[in-house]
């Protein structure tokens, strides 16, 4: 696969991605104010890849420069909510994005 295909398999996905977490944008919406974000791992891809895949999919991807979670991306979608809303959007995101072969995790982050 070359990597032009790869990119837009993972931008298809991060819009499927979108699309699924969407079941919870009008759940109730209390609990603790977070700012939950999607994590991708880009490992061994180059920065060109990475901001094809955010040009295709139409979302922000922006690298974390330090910390535990350095050389990670955050991957801003539609997110709605600022506490259970938002929480279960991400969670949705990340388990399909893991489920398709896209390795995601969180940013876990209460306010």
């Amino acid at each position: 696969m070359s990597n032009f295909d790869e990119a837009t398999q993972i931008a298809e996905l991060i819009k499927e991605a979108n699309k699924a977490m969407m079941v919870h944008k009008d759940a109730p919406d209390n609990g603790s104010c977070n700012l939950d974000t999607v994590l991708i791992d880009f490992e061994g891809k180059r920065k060109s890849f990475v901001d094809k895949v955010a040009e295709l999919s139409g979302y922000s991807l922006s690298k974390i420069t330090s910390g535990y979670h350095k050389g990670l991306y955050m991957l801003f979608l539609d997110y709605h909510g600022q506490a259970n809303v938002r929480y279960q959007m991400v969670q949705t995101a990340k388990d399909y994005l893991n489920d398709n072969g896209v390795k995601a995790s969180v940013w876990y982050q209460l306010d």
